[in-house]
């Protein structure tokens, strides 16, 4: 049972790892990163707010960005 378990995550981690290198070698999708990213940075500067929203899983997601915001500022004020 250990085996299949080690043999699970190990299958899992490598194929995360093989994702992470598609996306980093992905131009466009580095070029709108940096776009969303410049985006909330000037918004946030300018006293606006982004918004966030999902529904499942995705609410979940919204809320942990929110979250990483919110006591970003707090740990860097």
């Amino acid at each position: 049972m250990d085996n299949l378990m080690t043999d699970y995550i190990r299958i899992q981690l490598s194929e995360s790892h093989r994702l992470f290198e598609i996306m980093l070698n992905d131009r466009p999708l580095l070029e709108n990163l940096v776009g969303i990213t410049k985006s909330c940075i000037q918004c946030f500067e300018e006293g606006g707010k982004v918004l966030l929203a999902g529904s499942g899983g995705n609410a979940a997601d919204a809320q942990h960005i929110a979250r990483e915001f919110v006591t970003r500022f707090i740990f860097d004020a």
